[in-house]
């Protein structure tokens, strides 16, 4: 082999696995890191096979390199010329003088052969496999959802048989067994007790760890039972919550589901950050 492309293979390989800027956080399943605080063992997500998973960090690189921004006006990037990108390119051919359909093809590229028919891909579902959980089920997941977002987040959820007559169908379902009553108003109120949501609330510790450590069924659970509770469908999904570790969690929970995050913030009357979460 050309020792030149031996010297260029080294050289790639060595800046793609120093590619962002050392301010980057990533994000572990004990919660986001800095570079300096990364230990060799600790879980970070790769990509394989269309899905997203976990994966041991093997070595760590630190080295001065370039670091340019690009994007769009819904995200900027940041990273070293020699940094890969999975995504998908779009691509076209002439036959017969006619240009044919477009159709798309996974590729990486790195920064510096991007171009205008590559589309990066961000997030993408992730696959956690028989890696140890929190144990909580997808049922708690999805009760602690409702309970959060809905809710008080102590031990009631409340909803309008008048205004949201599917949602307390839902409700009755997922509460099934727990005792509840109808006010005169057609409002029911869950009693779920503080002996079972004690514990699930000890479970939840910081947020960022308890998403990483549910099962993949119980995070899907968890983000629907929250989307149906506070959100809507207006071409895309959309979630209403007050700007907090809980709406961090629920953008998590979703990055973690494949979707694109967008948020956009709106000051309300009580000075509080009301967040539009958007998922596409």
């Amino acid at each position: 082999e050309d020792p030149d492309l031996r010297k260029k293979k080294r050289y790639d390989a060595k800046q793609g696995n120093f590619c962002l800027p050392e301010s980057t956080q990533a994000l572990t399943r004990d919660g986001w890191k800095h570079y300096d605080d990364i230990k060799i063992g600790d879980y970070i997500l790769g990509y394989s096979g269309g899905l997203a998973i976990w994966a041991p960090v093997l070595m760590k690189y630190a080295e001065k390199a370039p670091v340019v921004t690009f994007g769009n006006k819904d995200t900027q990037l940041q990273s070293t010329m020699a940094h890969r990108w999975y995504g998908l390119q779009r691509k076209s051919t002439h036959v017969k003088g006619q240009r044919t359909p477009h159709w798309y093809e996974e590729a990486v590229l790195r920064t510096d052969e991007l171009n205008s028919d590559f589309s990066i891909r961000l997030s993408a579902p992730t696959y956690s496999g028989k890696m140890m959980t929190n144990g909580v089920s997808p049922k708690q997941a999805a009760v602690l959802g409702w309970l959060f977002s809905d809710g008080n987040g102590k031990d009631q959820i409340y909803q309008s048989i008048r205004a949201n007559p599917e949602k307390v169908s839902i409700l009755m379902h997922l509460l099934e067994g727990f005792p509840y009553h109808i006010r005169e108003s057609g409002i029911v109120v869950w009693h779920l007790g503080e002996n079972f949501i004690r514990p699930l609330r000890e479970r939840i510790g910081d947020w960022v760890s308890f998403i990483t450590h549910l099962s993949d069924d119980a995070r899907r659970a968890f983000l629907e039972a929250v989307y149906i509770a506070e959100g809507w469908q207006e071409h895309r999904k959309h979630i209403r919550q007050n700007e907090g570790e809980f709406a961090r969690a629920i953008q998590l929970a979703a990055h973690l589901e494949g979707y694109f995050v967008r948020v956009a913030n709106q000051i309300q009357y009580t000075g509080k950050n009301c967040q539009t979460i958007t998922l596409s």
